[in-house]
């Protein structure tokens, strides 16, 4: 379900929904308002300089998992000068090739055998989750100020919960 409203709300921004009729708080619950949203979108070229650290903390930031080998939506993989990724509004996954700090090639590949389907020139980079976290730290302080402040039945199994949530944001 995630998926299928980041892939609707992809098409309103890109103009090919000109028609939409859905309760608004089905669509748009959770969703960070519009203009963060399309603020968060990244477009690459071939022939551009990119940074790989920043790429990869892009991916990251926009909540893509990191993963040896892309094999389904919301992922992400780099080795070496290859940064492969499967944005959720696209039908097949995006290989980024550099040279050096250059993006010297870009292509759609299928996911089972990992080949190249077609070369592409531009992609734009949407993030993979409904909400993206700006700042995890300051997140993360928050609940650990709430799990402290926990009493009452079930504390245990509460806090714990409240610490995974805290690992998965670090």
């Amino acid at each position: 379900i995630v998926i299928d409203k980041v892939k609707v709300f992809e098409k309103i921004l890109k103009g090919e929904m000109p028609n939409l009729v859905v309760n608004s708080d089905i669509l748009f619950d959770k969703f960070e308002n519009l203009t963060e949203y399309r603020a968060k979108i990244v477009d690459f070229k071939t022939g551009e300089i990119v940074d790989l650290t920043l790429l990869e903390k892009l991916f990251v930031d926009l909540g893509y998992e990191r993963t040896e080998l892309v094999e389904g939506v919301g992922q992400f993989s780099v080795r070496g000068g290859i940064v492969d990724f499967f944005s959720p509004d696209d039908e097949e996954p995006v290989r980024i090739e550099l040279w050096g700090d250059t993006v010297d090639t870009m292509c759609r590949f299928d996911v089972v055998s990992q080949r190249r389907t077609v070369n592409i020139d531009e992609i734009l980079i949407a993030p993979s989750k409904e909400i993206i976290i700006d700042n995890p730290q300051e997140l993360i302080d928050k609940i650990e100020k709430l799990a402290s402040s926990i009493r009452g039945k079930k504390t245990d199994i509460i806090r714990e919960k409240l610490y995974q949530d805290i690992d998965r944001l670090k």
